[in-house]
């Protein structure tokens, strides 16, 4: 890929990340859940790849603490956690 650098396992992780996606959206709190799941990793990852640590790079092929890869990480991280966290009441639940 043009920004991305990426391995075998990389690969792996991403298409299992998703699958699991996809797996879950059809219930509300397993998507939920997936989400906060899936965001934590994502966010430990983008600061794991943020610190340039040695297993970052040779595990998922992160190029430096300013690859392309730990900013992508970061905002997928965000966003998942983000959709875990929101809609959390039923819809036409009375607001107080």
């Amino acid at each position: 890929m043009l920004f991305f650098r990426t391995n075998y396992v990389h690969a792996i992780v991403h298409v299992a990340l998703g699958v699991g996606w996809l797996v879950a959206f059809r219930k509300a709190g397993t998507a939920r859940s997936i989400n906060l799941l899936f965001g934590a990793i994502l966010l430990i990852l983008a600061i794991l790849g943020f610190t340039g640590m040695e297993f970052m790079h040779t595990f998922i092929n992160a190029g430096g603490s300013v690859d392309a890869d730990n900013f992508l990480h970061l905002g997928s991280g965000v966003a998942a956690l983000f959709f875990g966290l929101a809609g959390t009441e039923p819809r036409g639940a009375p607001t107080a």
